[in-house]
């Protein structure tokens, strides 16, 4: 069975951690109201067809990995010739974040001070820059920027850019303080996850140094929870992995059986173009035609507190997850072809990049995003569209790739 080859180990991975978190979903762990059998049967069939999708790209050709070199490296630093705009877009993106560092008080108040003032500010909506235009550039640009540009460079596998690669990490290390988020660092924490498992997969020699940095950004986010839980490690680990990694399936159960649910609004494909429509939207605004993106619609609604606790009150809200998206734009057909398409994608994308860094780098989008997918969906967030299509338009800049 080829699809259980070695070659195929991070899309095992992917696999392997929706069936984990779906099982305990359902188990007496679990704190939040166990989903529904309905609801469960749609996500362990989400789950199912992409493994389905990635049967299917094995069979029509997705094992060609195997007959590929085992060390594509070579070829990679020899035809890579965009870092230049690598490194303009990695220097423009600090001088941003360190300017908004500066307006925001976070350079020059303590830890606790600012994170207590930014939470209190978020709460009310005020800026946190003082200018919305630069707080909107962080979110939309900045940090897509900084989480592409880190992909990019690991999928080219180029030792001497370790000083772009850093500065990469910089930018998102400074974005997560900026704004006291810690999706950046999850994201950032799969990226070198999935630079590893590829690696594997290709016979690449290990990379202790990327192993080192897992472990530290473990150690990293553990510490992140403690904080937001008072200090309370345990307490931090269950709010922040066990509570953000189960609570998507209590919250699309909750929609779902609720008939006014927007879920049930469907948007025939629109949710899923996300930062692609969210454009649209932001031209609209400005001659006020009014429209407003599916993506748009779906966080104002999701951002509203629900109860999902299974003992006590516990609100819930922003974990919209795959699904959401899925089956508001197709019924439960969506999920099938989100499923399908989806494992099917991902398993090309991993095979044909052996000759192609673009397509390692598009991999990498894809495989981060399916790792949160639980929590929520990152189609629909700004940095999964910008991420492609960046990942495209600097392909297309560094001639002599072929994809």
């Amino acid at each position: 069975m080829r699809f259980l080859h070695k070659d195929h180990l991070p899309i095992h991975a992917m696999a392997l951690w929706w069936v984990l978190w779906l099982t305990v979903a359902v188990s007496k762990v679990n704190v939040f109201v166990a989903p529904s059998w309905d609801v469960a049967s749609q996500f362990v069939a989400f789950t199912l067809f992409f493994v389905l999708g990635h049967v299917i790209a094995v069979q029509l050709g997705g094992s060609a990995m195997a007959r590929s070199p085992a060390n594509d490296s070579a070829k990679s630093r020899s035809t890579f010739k965009i870092h230049y705009y690598l490194y303009a877009a990695n220097w423009i993106c600090l001088a941003i974040l360190l300017i908004s560092l500066q307006l925001s008080g976070a350079l020059s108040e303590g830890f606790i001070e600012y994170f207590f003032k930014l939470r209190r500010e978020e709460s009310t909506g005020d800026s946190v820059t003082g200018s919305r235009l630069l707080d909107v550039a962080t979110k939309v640009l900045v940090w897509p920027t900084a989480y592409t540009l880190t992909i990019i460079v690991l999928a080219v596998r180029i030792e001497q850019r370790r000083g772009m690669l850093a500065l990469s990490i910089l930018n998102i290390l400074l974005f997560s303080y900026l704004w006291q988020v810690n999706y950046s660092l999850i994201y950032l924490f799969w990226i070198f996850v999935f630079y590893v498992l590829v690696g594997a997969a290709r016979d690449l020699p290990v990379d202790r140094k990327a192993l080192a940095f897992v472990g530290a950004l473990m150690v990293l986010l553990v510490a992140v929870a403690a904080n937001r839980f008072g200090g309370d490690i345990f307490g931090g680990l269950q709010r922040y992995v066990f509570g953000y990694h189960t609570a998507g399936f209590s919250f699309y159960d909750h929609h779902f059986h609720n008939p006014s649910s927007l879920l049930h609004q469907h948007s025939l494909g629109r949710s899923s173009l996300g930062f692609l429509e969210q454009l649209l939207e932001i031209i609209s605004r400005r001659i006020d035609l009014g429209f407003v993106a599916a993506s748009s619609e779906n966080a104002t609604f999701n951002n509203e507190d629900i109860d999902i606790g299974a003992f006590e009150v516990i609100p819930g809200n922003a974990f919209g997850t795959f699904l959401f998206g899925f089956y508001r734009d197709f019924h439960v057909a969506g999920i099938v072809a989100g499923g399908l398409l989806y494992g099917g994608l991902a398993t090309h994308l991993l095979a044909k990049g052996r000759q192609s860094w673009p397509c390692t780098s598009a991999f990498y989008v894809l495989a981060t995003s399916w790792m949160v997918g639980m929590m929520v969906n990152p189609i629909e967030q700004a940095h999964f569209w910008f991420s492609i299509l960046l990942i495209g338009m600097l392909s297309v800049l560094n001639r002599g790739i072929r994809l």
